[in-house]
C-alpha cells in the first residue's frame, strides 16, 4: 500500500494537476494507495510565498494525525510506503518515528521542491536551524525526487560529505501533462506580438529587467501574469496567443510556466544562471547578458522555435517516480 500525502489544492499554484497526475501513475502501474488529505485554511496565499505559511502547516499537520491514527489501528503494515507531495513536511520524523516503535518499516518517498540549499530561494534566510532539518530529511527519506539537475547540485554542494547517499537523489522532474493544454494551442501566423513575465514578482525574479524591455519593443505587448486575476483557462488562452516568454529568475528548480509556454508554442528566453534552465533548455533560447535577451527576443517575435518535444517529455515523469517505489516494495 502507498499512503498518498498531498498538498492541498490551490488555483493559482500546480497542486491540482500534481494530485490528479500522481493518481493517474498509481493506477496505471496498479499500486494500491490511500490518500491522506489534511484541512487548509484558506485558498489564497495571505502569508508567505510558495503557499500560505498558516495553512500548509495547518494542513500538513491535520494529515499527520490521521497518519498517527492508522499507526494506532495498525492498518499501517511493513513495506508499505509514504509518497508525499513535498519533503519540505513537518512531520516526516514522526513517521518514521512512529514506524520504529510499532516494528513497522515503511519507505519514506517525495519531491524536494527547494530549500535553503537554494541560495535565491525565499527560506535560505532560514538556513541556520533549517539546514540540520533538510539534512535529517535527506537522511530519513527513501527516495527523493527532483525537478531538474540543478537542484541536485545544489544539494550536493551543500550537504556532502554529510550526506554521502547521492543514490537517494532521483532528477525525475515533476507532475506535468501536456495534453490538457492542447485545446489552447494557436498556429504562430495567428499569434500576436505579446511578451509575457509569468512569475511571481518576488525580488528573486528580478520583474525590473522585464520592464526594462518594453523601450527596446515599443510595438508590443508586455504582460506581468501576476498583476492579473486570470483563471486557468484565461491563463493559458492568453499563452496560447502569446510569441515570447521572458524571464530573469535567480533562481528556478523545474519552472511549470517554461514548460506551459514551450507546449503552447511560447520561445522561452532564459538566463544562463543558477538555475534549472541550463540543463532543460538548447543554448538558443539561453543567454548570459541583457544585450542577448534582447537578440533572442528579436529572433523568437519573427520565427517559431519548437520546443514541444522538452514539455512532452515531462508527461511521464510520475511514471518514472512510481516504477522507483515500486521497486523498493518489491
Amino acid at each position: 500500500m502507498i499512503w498518498y500525502l498531498p498538498l492541498e489544492l490551490l488555483p493559482m499554484r500546480y497542486t491540482s494537476m500534481q494530485d490528479d497526475v500522481t493518481r493517474r501513475a498509481f493506477r496505471k502501474a496498479g499500486l494500491s494507495y490511500s490518500i491522506i488529505n489534511g484541512e487548509p485554511l484558506t485558498e489564497s496565499i495571505d502569508t508567505g510565498a510558495f503557499l500560505d505559511a498558516n495553512s500548509t502547516n495547518h494542513f500538513k499537520f491535520s494529515q499527520l494525525q490521521q497518519v498517527a491514527k492508522l499507526f494506532h489501528e495498525h492498518k499501517i503494515q511493513s513495506g508499505d510506503a509514504f509518497y508525499i507531495s513535498d519533503l519540505w513536511f513537518p512531520g516526516i520524523e514522526a513517521i518514521k518515528y512512529m514506524a520504529f516503535f510499532n516494528k513497522v518499516p515503511v519507505g519514506v518517498f517525495g519531491i524536494l521542491h527547494a530549500g535553503s540549499f537554494t541560495p535565491t530561494d525565499y527560506v535560505n534566510a532560514l538556513k541556520y536551524w533549517a539546514r540540520p532539518y533538510e539534512l535529517s530529511l535527506l537522511k530519513m527519506a527513501d527516495g527523493i525526487f527532483l525537478g531538474s539537475e540543478q537542484t541536485r547540485q545544489d544539494i550536493i554542494k551543500t550537504f556532502n560529505p554529510e550526506f554521502p547517499e547521492l543514490e537517494k537523489l532521483h532528477v525525475t522532474g515533476l507532475a506535468y501533462d501536456s495534453h490538457l493544454l492542447d485545446k489552447y494551442k494557436v498556429p504562430f501566423e495567428d499569434k500576436d506580438d505579446i511578451i509575457l513575465f509569468p512569475h511571481r514578482l518576488d525580488k528573486e525574479k528580478q520583474p525590473e529587467l522585464f520592464d526594462k524591455l518594453k523601450s527596446y519593443f515599443p510595438d508590443c505587448e508586455f504582460i506581468k501574469t501576476h498583476e492579473h486575476n486570470f483563471s486557468k483557462p484565461e491563463y493559458y488562452k492568453l499563452l496560447g496567443k502569446s510569441k515570447v516568454l521572458f524571464s530573469a529568475s535567480l533562481q528556478e528548480n523545474f519552472g511549470y510556466s517554461v514548460l506551459e509556454c514551450c507546449s503552447l508554442g511560447v520561445t522561452p528566453v532564459l538566463p544562463i544562471n543558477n538555475t534549472c534552465y541550463k540543463y532543460m533548455y538548447p543554448k538558443y533560447v539561453l543567454y548570459r547578458t541583457f544585450e542577448e535577451a534582447i537578440d533572442r527576443i528579436k529572433v523568437a517575435l519573427k520565427t517559431p522555435i519548437d520546443l514541444t518535444h522538452i514539455s512532452d517529455s515531462y508527461n511521464s515523469s510520475l511514471d518514472r517516480q512510481v516504477q522507483i517505489i515500486k521497486e523498493w516494495m518489491d
